[in-house]
């Protein structure tokens, strides 16, 4: 039995209960914005799983050279046949505006092409078409480094997802180290980073107005660290010098569960029940982590990997999941709480909301999730719309995080940012 939902549809094994549920998982009605905002972000309801990293390399951060390696992106399109999307790169500046080049200037080759590798998926519960698209292509390369956007549209040049990515054009080196915040306030709470560059052999005619620096904290563009001005410059060597550090609240450690197997339950998950209509993944109860001490834990730094165990070609043989969260806590007066990573954008989605269940007095939900491994975090969003983590989760600076150090370089002579420097710094690095 198939069911036309906006532009998708699933196809349902006869069974009209699993329609009922999967409808909290995709609206019957949802509204498509035709404004493209360049950040990462999904537009329809009818995309999942999206995944953009360097090719190979299923953890990574989207963040290639400019002429070594390329990346790969895959999502799910939840419908019963294929569409025509077409994919665009745009150029954009360090304040991931477009740039004000034309695309002859930044590519190789042309934009709007199709995307062609695509497949129907196979003895799933839910029906959806993968599509995979590897860039750069025989159709085109770019040509210069910098920050760019790449844009998924339908058949009428409306968005259905973005995701920005960087192209790295190294030419300087990066001295970084971690340190803890300088701020008393935040000292048992923050990581600092100090670092200065090494431009002895890249020409820059005046580093204090033509240089700048991101910071960003496993991967989040959301929470970066943009503009940072260097504050003196001597023999080859400019500082980034900053009274109490340029400092992150450390959080705590990933929540994360694994639905790689339906066969087994794994730490974190409490039971698997495969069912007639459907599979359902039942995860542990969990806590506020607010008032706990620092525990270290494995995760993957916000990390999701789609994978089926069970199954060859994880792509289209990876089923979709109701996974059920349950937080034990006291409701959170005038805020919403949901489920958010790498997986939903760090965004506050309807989809990926808990609501709260006064009886039990916990906080409740079911997500569906492609098969996978998947770090997550509590986030809470109260009037003022900014999502925020600490609340349920707290902060303490020994947390183990990933930073990355960018270096763009806006020359006198040239209308663009080009990104000249690179450093991944660890917090558990001295």
């Amino acid at each position: 039995m198939n069911q036309k939902i906006g532009n998708s549809c699933f196809k349902i094994m006869n069974v009209q209960s699993f329609i009922s549920a999967l409808l909290f998982f995709v609206n019957i009605t949802f509204a498509q914005s035709d404004i493209l905002e360049y950040k990462d972000k999904v537009y329809v309801d009818f995309i999942e799983s999206v995944a953009f990293h360097q090719s190979g390399l299923k953890a990574s951060y989207p963040i290639v050279e400019l002429n070594n390696g390329s990346l790969s992106l895959s999502f799910d399109d939840i419908a019963d046949s294929f569409y025509d999307y077409t994919y665009r790169i745009i150029h954009c500046d360090r304040d991931w505006n477009p740039s004000a080049l034309s695309e002859i200037e930044y590519l190789d080759g042309f934009n709007n092409e199709l995307i062609r590798d695509y497949d129907t998926s196979e003895n799933t519960y839910v029906d959806y078409v993968n599509y995979q698209l590897r860039i750069p292509n025989k159709d085109v390369q770019w040509l210069i480094s910098g920050n760019y956007l790449l844009v998924i549209e339908d058949e009428e040049g409306l968005p259905l997802l973005s995701r920005r990515f960087m192209v790295i054009d190294p030419k300087i080196t990066i001295d970084a180290k971690m340190a803890k915040s300088g701020e008393v306030l935040y000292i048992d709470s923050y990581q600092g980073i100090d670092f200065k560059l090494n431009i002895e052999n890249y020409e820059v005619m005046s580093p204090l107005e033509e240089l700048t620096a991101t910071i960003l904290q496993n991967g989040r563009w959301n929470t970066a660290t943009e503009n940072i001005k260097p504050t003196s410059s001597t023999l080859g060597m400019v500082r980034f010098q900053k009274v109490g550090n340029h400092s992150f609240p450390g959080q705590k450690e990933f929540r994360n569960f694994d639905i790689r197997s339906l066969n087994t339950a794994t730490k974190y998950v409490h039971s698997i029940d495969l069912l007639p209509n459907g599979t359902t993944a039942l995860l542990e109860l969990s806590k506020s982590r607010f008032h706990r001490n620092y525990l270290t834990e494995k995760d993957a730094n916000g990390a999701f990997v789609l994978d089926n165990f069970d199954n060859p070609n994880a792509s289209i043989t990876g089923d979709y999941v109701k996974t059920i969260f349950t937080v034990k806590t006291m409701e959170i007066e005038d805020r919403e709480v949901y489920v958010v990573g790498r997986f939903n954008d760090w965004s506050a989605r309807e989809k990926f909301k808990l609501e709260y269940d006064h009886q039990r007095k916990l906080y409740t939900g079911e997500i569906y999730f492609k098969q996978g491994y998947y770090d997550y975090l509590l986030g809470s969003k109260g009037s003022d719309d900014e999502l925020e983590t600490i609340q349920l989760e707290g902060n303490w600076y020994e947390t183990e995080n990933d930073y990355i150090i960018l270096i763009y370089h806006r020359a006198f002579d040239r209308d663009y940012d080009q990104l000249v420097g690179i450093r991944y710094l660890n917090s558990t690095q001295n």
